[in-house]
């Protein structure tokens, strides 16, 4: 074929494939928010599933970033992320706002649940000195911090918030979260050293079902003793099986007690996250060595109170020094003269 001077062949625009046409659309079209992770409520979830696999996919992730073996700082930062909610359901992801901290201002939010949480129960978060100690001492070191990033994605990507972050405690003491945590944390070996059994859960609410009898047997003000709490799971099944009677947690008296700081610690948190209100009486003792734990821990549950209310009167009582000297600043400037 022979063209002309000047001229060029007519081309003729062929159509395009209908799946790619299909694409281009969809492209421009305003796309909805991306939810990273697996942290969407799961309305149908069983709770005992996503504590199980919770506990392998944080201690996976902890070990494989050599995180080391304090295991009290995972099982913490598990912990803190349990101890706080979202504002409003319809505001914005909670679980995309963590998700997307470094790990230097996952540390910094870290430090800012647990002081909050010392203003507002300092007898509790004492005692979950093992899970935020870490905090208290300077930087952590950078490989620290990333082991504990990881653990932090790992728990919310498993789905710790759609449990812990309900804003009905009857959906949030349904699982003991932090147990399994730590039975997984622990060798088998570390746990029959320590004389760890744990306890099922079902085994828990069946036998608080039993003891407790109808709601006619509880009257409030009555206390609840345990001096080998663990975790503190027979206290949770005591009061989701009050919940279901109609009765208020709060409105009892709970003393727990372990030799195992950790356990302790673990008691403290589940106190908050499982809303047991404000008579928690929680100690760290040898039960059989001390049958008396109970008034000791009276004793330095009224201490704590009274160290941290010290602390903010002397706190607020400077903050208004601070104010009074700005403001008598401000009167003693020199006025500007104007022309």
């Amino acid at each position: 074929m022979t063209l002309l001077p000047g001229t060029a062949p007519i081309a003729v625009p062929r159509p395009l494939p209908a799946w790619v046409q299909a694409a281009r659309e969809e492209a421009v079209r305003p796309q909805p928010k991306i939810r990273s992770g697996q942290h969407r409520r799961a309305l149908f979830a069983d709770p005992h599933s996503v504590a199980r696999d919770l506990a392998e996919n944080v201690t996976t992730a902890w070990f494989s970033a050599r995180g080391g073996s304090e295991i009290a700082i995972p099982i913490g930062v598990v912990a803190a992320l349990s101890l706080i909610a979202p504002a409003d359901d319809k505001g914005p992801d909670l679980g995309d706002q963590l998700l997307s901290k470094t790990p230097e201002e996952l540390a910094e939010l870290l430090r800012h649940i647990w002081s909050m949480h010392w203003i507002r129960r300092p007898d509790l978060i004492e005692r979950a000195l093992p899970f935020h100690d870490w905090l208290n001492h300077g930087d952590p070191a950078p490989d620290l911090l990333h082991a504990a990033h990881e653990a932090a994605h790992a728990a919310i990507n498993s789905g710790l918030l759609d449990f812990t972050g309900h804003a009905d405690p009857i959906f949030r003491d349904g699982v003991d979260i932090l147990a399994g945590l730590v039975m997984n944390m622990r060798s088998k070996a570390q746990r029959a050293g320590n004389g760890e059994f744990y306890t099922p859960e079902v085994a828990c609410d069946l036998m608080a079902r039993v003891l407790l009898g109808t709601q006619t047997d509880l009257t409030p003000g009555m206390s609840f003793h345990d001096p080998a709490a663990g975790s503190g799971g027979m206290m949770r099944a005591a009061a989701q099986y009050m919940r279901e009677l109609g009765l208020n947690p709060a409105d009892f008296h709970w003393y727990m007690n372990d030799i195992d700081p950790i356990a302790v610690a673990c008691c403290a948190a589940n106190a908050i996250v499982w809303g047991l209100g404000p008579n928690v009486v929680i100690a760290k003792a040898d039960s059989l060595a001390e049958p008396e734990w109970p008034t000791r821990a009276l004793a330095e549950r009224a201490e704590i109170i009274a160290h941290r209310d010290r602390t903010l009167d002397q706190a607020m009582t400077e903050a208004a020094w601070r104010r009074a000297a700005r403001l008598l600043d401000q009167l003693t400037q020199p006025l500007e003269r104007t022309a």
